[in-house]
């Protein structure tokens, strides 16, 4: 799946780029059109992954009440991972790496926000013992 996705985002990039690209929903609608990715994106899947909390205003069935959401930049691939609070957010990164993993593609950069749990503690030393570069605004 993670391959096929990593093929669609190359035919992706191989388009040429400027105002005459758009999508196809975009030509066949009547508003502004849409375009293409930006350039300064990933090309390559586990080049760069965004990750950043979301609360909900349910609890899970086991308790959850906060997910972790990582996003590959290159394939638009989300994966979302429900926590029972955010201190276990360290064991989802890694969930998330070995799948990446075992698609053939490794974790090179993680762009996060200024979040608390998300530059310290048990992530931050998790980040580095993976071999992850962190980005932050």
């Amino acid at each position: 799946v993670l391959g096929d996705l990593a093929k669609n985002a190359a035919d992706r990039q191989a388009r040429p780029k400027g105002n005459d690209v758009e999508c196809h929903g975009c030509a066949t609608m009547r508003k502004a059109p849409h375009y293409s990715r930006n350039p300064k994106r990933a090309k390559v899947p586990g080049a760069l992954t965004h990750a950043d909390f979301k609360t909900g205003t349910h609890t899970g069935y086991a308790g959850q009440t906060v997910a972790l959401v990582l996003l590959d930049d290159a394939t638009d691939v989300c994966r979302v991972f429900p926590l029972a609070s955010k201190d276990k957010a360290a064991k989802a990164l890694r969930e998330y790496h070995g799948w990446m993993r075992s698609y053939g593609y490794e974790m090179q950069r993680l762009k996060t926000d200024n979040e608390p749990v998300l530059t310290g503690g048990e992530f931050e030393r998790t980040v580095n013992e993976l071999g992850i570069r962190p980005e932050r605004p």
